[in-house]
Order: structure tokens, then sequence, then C-alpha cells
């Protein structure tokens, strides 16, 4: 083991050099530690222990990682496997090694297929401790790294449970962090272990390529790097094979075969400036023809994983190949990502800096102050992990960048959450556009607010920022609460003129506060809320307000059915506030009840409606009467025999009776019969009943009935 130690020392000391002569012994006394913590201790492989966290701390030598989080690697199984405490850590080696093993060991318990409060609990405090130190990040990719380079060793079951969270988490993150060197073989070993078959399939016929795919790159190389040294640009051209992953996207995403696949091989050029990647760019242009649609600047508008690069793809008789442009030190923050940029020289202190280069782990932070639905949280942090980002800018050029897909309301948000809880309407390129309208790179954006505006639920359908989904859920929450309040109240004064008492004598503020302790609520509002939404019946309430002995128990005087007017009401609560079932579509004369529904009032359902079956508590008797003024859509369905003319006999009965045909749908399941389904606007149950008996006399038809959706 000692050899193994000089070799992991001798790897780190021109690293680490120029850092401090400090940092090669806290490894070496990391090493110390965790080999005699994990004596005895023995992998699935039957290999000691030990072997694993040394893997881990040679990764983060390769990705050229400082001492704290090389120790990290060291140590980040003992306080879960050995006993140890985060606080002899911090005796041992200090707040910042402390810090990030006891991140990693959080990290360590997280299960992704269980979607619910305690795997959330587990994100936000990843995310917590990515935003403090994101080296603790790198350090659980180093260790899924090498759990996933001796995956074999697991069962069938946690094998693919583990490579599936490698491929839908870990790999996304290291894209994130930039850390292309790790994102890739994360991506081939998941593959391989969740689609063996298509893992050999693409395998083998790569490997069948290879001779004619090495010629090919050699040949090109040589002529990209004549051409270049033509023109005075100094350069390194290699080519650089696709990750067996990447291909198979393209095969079952894009629908790409494997024999059209060109780009099997990327050329990467390097120089030495920014000026000299556009000046090789302009010599590749003007020796090959080049694809318009496929040029990327990312040399101007980085991505935020900090990568930057010119892309481009050339025509070379007939087949296509891409090159990449960029300077030596843009490489190689594109293999490092944000492990390129480490080195702390003013001491073990963790940079906020870290945090500030990451929009998009600033966007899960905030999350974490306002969004508490668990499903919500992994929601919104899986998009941010895997979406691709576009950048568009401020009337004054200020440049924002989103998640591909983002509209402008995202753009609003973004700019301040007054502006976009006031948004009324976008403009783009000086035109007014939908605000559910797609943005696009390069796309100028000018929101126009209102006083009056306000979010929409629709607008949900829409957003793809986490933050800009945040504040609409939070402003409609509140809405919703405020609504509910008030419906609380007037559900319960309601109830209470039912049995012929004085809502505005009993209701006295001690009362209601007295009523919401006994009932479990922290304050009177909470309380009405839980009334308003559902949660508590009025009935409930009346019987904890009112002593048994003082209760009038009479019954709620029945509903009042065919009188002219389309109103319908719950006693006290108003028209605005009711609304009709798209399940059963009930008109007026129909039996119903009101179904309370939270945060949107009484919803109006059919008695039989089997959406509302055996929710007792939300349902109450409502009233509706009618005067012919509106009208309300139905369905009805006619079974008969198929002959000619029948479809025109039957509309012509239908608009003989006054109402609308809004949508008519005809089938014929066999040779002899036809099926009619019709959506039609009536006034009332009665002049429904008159349409039923009109049409069962057409000649042919069999059958007629009405038809609910629930």
């Amino acid at each position: 083991m000692e050899a193994r130690l000089d070799t992991l020392l001798s790897d780190m000391r021109e690293h680490l050099a120029a850092i401090g002569p400090d940092e090669v012994d806290a490894v070496a006394k990391a090493f110390d530690f965790a080999q005699r913590a994990h004596v005895g201790q023995l992998r699935r492989s039957g290999c000691p222990y030990f072997v694993h966290p040394f893997e881990v701390a040679r990764i983060l030598v390769d990705l050229r990682m400082d001492s704290p989080a090389i120790c990290g690697g060291l140590l980040h199984d003992v306080v879960e496997d050995c006993g140890v405490t985060v606080e002899e850590l911090e005796k041992e080696f200090g707040p910042i090694v402390a810090h990030v093993v006891d991140g990693v060991t959080k990290l360590g318990r997280i299960e992704y297929l269980r979607l619910d409060e305690h795997q959330s609990e587990n994100y936000r405090k990843m995310v917590l401790a990515m935003a403090r130190d994101v080296r603790v990040v790198i350090v659980k990719l180093a260790d899924r790294l090498h759990n996933m380079q001796t995956i074999d060793y697991m069962s069938d079951a946690q094998r693919r449970r583990t490579a599936q969270e490698t491929l839908e988490i870990y790999a996304p993150l290291a894209h994130r962090l930039g850390i292309a060197r790790v994102r890739t073989e994360l991506d081939d070993l998941a593959f391989k272990c969740l689609f063996p078959e298509a893992y050999k399939d693409i395998a083998q016929r790569v490997h069948d390529k290879r001779r004619e795919r090495e010629s090919y790159t050699q040949e090109m190389v040589d002529r990209i790097q004549a051409i270049l040294r033509d023109g005075n640009v100094a350069a390194r051209v290699f080519g650089r094979p696709k990750h067996l992953y990447s291909i198979y996207r393209k095969i079952t995403v894009r629908g790409v075969p494997f024999d059209h696949i060109y780009d099997l091989i990327g050329f990467r050029v390097l120089v030495d400036t920014p000026a000299d990647c556009w000046l090789a760019l302009g010599i590749i242009h003007g020796h090959w023809v080049h694809m318009p649609d496929r040029f990327k600047d990312y040399l101007t508008v980085p991505k935020t994983n900090m990568y930057q690069s010119l892309h481009t793809t050339i025509m070379d008789g007939g087949r296509p190949a891409e090159v990449q442009i960029r300077t030596h030190d843009m490489h190689r923050i594109a293999e490092l990502g944000v492990a390129a940029h480490w080195g702390y020289k003013d001491g073990d202190r963790p940079s906020s800096r870290s945090i500030d280069r990451f929009a998009w782990l600033r966007g899960l932070v905030e999350q974490i102050q306002e969004v508490r639905n668990p499903q919500e949280f992994i929601q919104s942090m899986r998009g941010e992990l895997f979406e691709e980002e576009i950048f568009v800018f401020t009337p004054k050029g200020q440049m924002k960048i989103f998640r591909k897909g983002a509209t402008p309301i995202d753009f609003a948000f973004a700019i301040h959450s007054d502006v976009g809880l006031h948004t009324s309407a976008a403009k783009v390129h000086g035109s007014i556009v939908p605000l559910k309208q797609e943005l696009s790179s390069g796309d100028q954006v000018e929101i126009l607010t209102s006083p009056d505006a306000h979010p929409s639920r629709d607008w949900l359908k829409y957003v793809k920022t986490s933050r800009a989904r945040t504040k609409i859920n939070h402003w409609l929450r509140a809405q919703e609460f405020e609504q509910s309040v008030q419906l609380g109240r007037r559900l319960i004064e309601a109830e209470l003129r039912s049995h012929r008492r004085n809502p505005r004598a009993l209701l006295k503020p001690a009362v209601l506060s007295d009523l919401a302790t006994r009932l479990n609520h922290k304050t009177v509002e909470e309380f009405l809320a839980d009334v308003g939404n559902g949660q508590i019946s009025p009935q409930r309430v009346y019987h904890t307000l009112v002593p048994p002995e003082e209760r009038q128990e009479e019954a709620v005087e029945p509903a009042k059915r065919h009188r002219q007017m389309v109103d319908a009401r719950l006693d006290g609560i108003s028209e605005a506030e009711t609304r009709i079932a798209k399940c059963c579509q009930p008109i007026p004369g129909d039996d119903v009840v009101g179904y309370v529904t939270r945060g949107r009032g009484v919803t109006i359902h059919a008695l039989d409606c089997p959406r509302i079956a055996g929710e007792f508590q939300r349902i109450q008797p409502i009233e509706w009467s009618s005067t012919g003024k509106g009208t309300y859509r139905t369905a009805i369905v006619l079974e008969s025999n198929d002959r000619v003319a029948l479809l025109r006999d039957v509309a012509e009965v239908i608009a003989a009776s006054g109402a609308n045909i809004f949508n008519a749908k005809v089938t014929t399941p066999d040779e002899f019969t036809a099926v009619h389904e019709f959506s039609l606007d009536v006034t009332s149950r009665d002049q429904l009943d008159k349409i039923v008996a009109a049409l069962a006399r057409v000649r042919g038809v069999r059958k007629v009935s009405r038809r609910h959706q629930g």
C-alpha cells in the first residue's frame, strides 16, 4: 500500500506545489487515517475496502483537484461505514475537509427512485452543499465513477438501480459542472449496464469500422493541420471518437440509422488565443463548404458550465465532419469544467465564486426557500440538469440564459418578480408575441406590464425555469388561500342559515378563534381555508359550534326546480363561485349536488356522478333553478340502422327543438349499425327530454341515451 501512496503523492506533487507544501502532507495524513479506519473491511469483489477510497482519490488527482477535495475522497466513507464522527474529522483535518465528507455522506443516502419527502430533503441537502462548496459534488461524482467502474460485483437489481440513477442524475450533473471527462464515462458505463444488447451492437459496429475510421481521421487531421500551417496559425489537431451513448441517443432519439451517422469522429483544433480561433475558422471555411445551420458560437457566449468553443460542420466530399475550435485553456476547461478552476491560494477557504458561475444552481437554491412539494422540487431539479440552453437579450443588450423552451414569462421573472407578476404582453424584436411562445437564441425581448395584470394557472403549462414556476405557484397559492378563507366563511354562514341560526350573532371573532383551536388549527384563516377547500365540512363546524341540546335538525329545504332562471347557488354562495362539472355535464332539471372544490368554489355535479362517489365531506345540497337564459352542453348517443339520409333526419329533429349541435360524430361498428354522438347546447332537462323522445321516433333509430363523461 505504501507503493500506492507513493504513486498518488507523486501524481499530486507537481499539481499541488504551486499551492503550498502542506498540501501533500495533508493527503498523506488522510491516506493513513482512512486506511486504518477501513482495516478488515472488504468490498463485494473480495478486495480490501480501502481500494475504493484510494481510487476515488486518484480520480480527483486526475481532475487536478486540491488537497481538501482529495482528502475528502480518501475519507468519504469513514463517517458512514467506520463510526467516525464529523466532529472527529474536523478536529483532525479542519472544517473544510469535514464539510466535504459530511456532504458526500448525505448524498450517499439519496434513493433516486423513491419520489418522497425523504428523497426531496436529500436533494435539498445536495443543492445546499453544492452552493456552499462545489467540491462536495465533485467528490461524489468521483465516488460514483469508481462504483460504476466496478458495478459488475453488485446484484442485478442494485446494478440497474445504480445505473439508472447515474444516467438520470449524476451524468447530467457532471455535464452541468462542465466535467466532460467524467460525464462521457458515466454515460457509457450506465448505457452498458442498462442496455447491454444495444451497447454490444453499437460497440461492434464501431469496431468494424475502426480501420476505415482511423485512416480517414489521420487523413483529415493532416489536411487541417496543413492548411492552418499555410495560414500561419499554430495549432494542434486531433480526432475524437464519439462515445457510444451519444451514438445510441442519435439513433433512438433522432431516428438516424447507424450507417447514416457520418460524424463518428469529431475533429478538435487547439490554438493559442481567441483571435486564432476566428482565424482558424475562416481558413477552414475558406477551404471546405460548411453547413450554416450547424455553426455555433460558444466562444462569444459561453455555456453556463464555462464551456467555450466554436463549432462548425464542413462537407468533405459529401461527408459531414464536425470541427471544434478552441484555445488550449478552453480545452482544459471543457474537459475538467469547474475542476479546472480549482485551487485556493488564500487558505483552505471555500470560494463564493463557485456558485456565481452557475445561474442554474442559484435558481435551485432559491427554490429551497419556497418550494415545499417534493415532486415539484425534484421535477424542477431534473429539468435544470437535463435541458439545453438558449440566450436572449433585454432591450438594452443584457444577455439572459434560459433552458431551451423558455417563454417570455420566464424572461419576465428573470428580470424581477414584480415584472413577472404584472406581465401583460411581450415583444420579440419589436413585435407582440403570445406569452406562451418559445424563445430562440438571439431573441431580443421586451416585457410590457400592467398593475391589473396577474399570473394565470395556464402560465404553469408554458414556463420552463424553476424561478418562474416557483413565483407563479406562490402567488396562486396565496390567492387560492384567500379565496378559500372567504368561501369557508360563507359555507359556514350558509350552514347556520339552513338551521335557522343567525351567522352574524354566532360568528364573533372570539368564537371563530375558539373554533379554530378546537379543530386543531393555529389561526382562524387556516381554519376557514380548510372549510373552503373541503377539508372540514360545514356540518362538522355546526355540530362543534352548537351544543346538541340547542340544535335544530330541520332538513334543509329541498331544491326548487324548473323555475325559469339559470342561477345555481348554494345558500349564501354567489353565482360567480359556482361552475358546472365537465365530467357529468349536468343541466337545469337534473338532480344535482354542490361539490366544494379546493380554492375554486362549488362545482355542480349530477347526483349520481361517479367522480364524487364517497366524497361525503365535500358534498352540499344545492338549489338550481332556470329561466331559459343561457345554454348548457350535454351529450347524447343514438344507435340506429345504417340507412341513407338518417343523419339529415336526426339533425332536422334537433334543429326543430331549438337546440344547437356543437359537435357530431358518426361511426359504423359493422355494416348494419351506425352510432351517432352529438354534443348539444340545451337550456334545460325538459328540452333535452323532448329531443330524446322525438329522436326515438325517427325511422331506423333503435336507442337514444344521454352520455356522461364520468
